[in-house]
């Protein structure tokens, strides 16, 4: 998924139901790519701290990838910057082909 433009409290109930959905597909890890973000404020962090809790006991993990300078800066002030850096330590198979 890639998130761009601006993102704040009046998009947080969109972006919290389509990370809902995308979760619930249930077949992959969900894969944020963050580098088209030029604003984002902490609704937005609670959105996606949320989704990582949602997939929590599931097989499946948030990964936020590329995050532009204001989404670094944001999630840095948030002391979040550990949640960029996450790496899967077991690879797993998922539909015949080797995740790491």
């Amino acid at each position: 998924m890639w998130l761009r433009g601006d993102h704040d409290l009046s998009t947080a109930p969109a972006l919290w139901q389509t990370m809902t959905r995308t979760a619930q597909l249930d077949d992959a890890d969900l894969v944020i790519d963050l580098s088209g973000v030029t604003f984002m404020d902490a609704s937005t962090v609670g959105v996606l701290m949320r989704t990582r809790e949602l997939l929590e006991g599931s097989p499946w993990v948030l990964e936020m990838r590329s995050p532009s300078p204001c989404a670094r800066h944001v999630l840095g002030v948030c002391g979040l910057l550990f949640a960029l850096q996450q790496v899967r330590q077991t690879p797993r198979t998922v539909v015949g082909r080797r995740v790491t």
